[in-house]
């Protein structure tokens, strides 16, 4: 060990070198232009590592961050070579400075064999203007879709009311000459034709929220959501709720599109607690991670959580038809609201303790 630390001491000993200054023959114009160029280098290498870092933070999804660190590794070591290129035009410490070159040398050799095995995956990254093409062609697909759900869904308003209409006739004016299953068959039917009916509409406005734009401006949520409250109590005429409303902060967003939101989240709130006696809502907000919540809870008959997943999608119901009405298309159209306004919407539920419906809202997307 002696022999060793000694041997090291002797490593940076510099006593008896010159300085890379004496090798300049102390020429200002020399010594100044090392010292200048040095430094400028060793300045664009440490700002390289700061902007590696910042993308790093703001694209946690990108998936090469070993290869982030490598360079800021390499790239740091070598903006130290060059402080040091500075530092030994006046003091000779050139065993510290071969250091920080070994050091810089295994991180650029570890760095360039690392890169080696990712060039297949990169070379199959697409191009901007292939991301561009392929988000044009989505869009398209999009649009299609929305106009195709459009034209098919008005297009069955016309039939859907003849089917009504003349099965409503046949009960008024031929009742006595029908059997009472025939009576009764007509009934389905015409439940069935307004079932539909409700669906077409449903499907109608979740076509049309792709094809109009929104209009933003500053809203006073809770206005907004004590007119939900008083106008979907009146179609829950009779019931024993109580609903709370705690901090309700104004927003900004289309007011139209919002209140929809509210509308059947609130609506659902009501329609899964019928079967209690007393029923409990609450709709508030609260801070989390410096971002806006807001949420409407019950303590109606909630969901199985293992099933939260279909939850948004169209024609997704978590109960029976028989047991609560619906279409499955409300809470497609609510998450559809909320990515426009650049939000999120989640769910949190247990069987028979009731249900959590939480949503953000960021930047609206036009």
């Amino acid at each position: 060990m002696p022999n060793s630390l000694s041997g090291l001491l002797d490593y940076f000993d510099s006593t008896d070198l010159a300085p890379h200054g004496l090798c300049l023959l102390w020429r200002p114009e020399l010594i100044w232009l090392h010292v200048v160029s040095d430094g400028l280098i060793a300045l664009a290498y440490f700002s390289i590592p700061i902007v590696l870092s910042v993308f790093v933070l703001k694209r946690p999804d990108f998936g090469f961050g070993w290869v982030i660190f490598a360079f800021v590794v390499f790239i740091t070591a070598c903006g130290t070579t060059h402080v040091f290129g500075i530092w030994t035009l006046w003091f000779p410490d050139y065993g510290a400075e071969g250091a920080v070159k070994g050091i810089t040398a295994l991180a650029s050799v570890a760095t360039a064999i690392g890169l080696w095995p990712l060039l297949p995956r990169v070379l199959v990254l697409p191009s901007p203007e292939q991301l561009q093409s392929k988000n044009r062609d989505l869009e398209s697909a999009v649009k299609e879709l929305d106009a195709f759900s459009y034209s098919v869904s008005h297009d069955l308003r016309a039939p859907l009311r003849a089917i009504e209409g003349f099965s409503r006739i046949l009960l008024k004016q031929h009742a006595p000459e029908l059997s009472p299953e025939g009576r009764e068959y007509l009934d389905l039917v015409r439940e069935n034709t307004v079932q539909m009916g409700h669906l077409v509409d449903d499907l109608l406005a979740f076509a049309r929220l792709g094809r109009q734009p929104l209009v933003t401006r500053p809203i006073s949520t809770r206005t907004m959501v004590k007119q939900v409250v008083r106008e979907v109590r009146q179609q829950h005429e009779g019931r024993a709720v109580t609903v709370s409303l705690g901090d309700l902060p104004d927003l900004r967003g289309d007011p139209r599109l919002l209140k929809q939101v509210f509308i059947n989240l609130v609506d659902n709130a009501f329609k899964y607690t019928r079967r209690k006696h007393e029923a409990h809502i609450d709709i508030a907000s609260r801070e989390v991670d410096g971002e806006r919540v807001f949420s409407v809870r019950d303590d109606g008959v909630g969901f199985d959580t293992q099933y939260a997943d279909k939850l948004f999608g169209v024609f997704q119901r978590m109960h029976r038809a028989e047991d609560f009405e619906g279409t499955g298309v409300g809470l497609a159209i609510v998450q559809r609201v909320i990515h426009r306004h650049g939000g999120r919407i989640w769910a949190e539920a247990a069987v028979d303790q009731g249900a959590t419906f939480s949503f953000t809202i960021g930047s609206p997307k036009p």
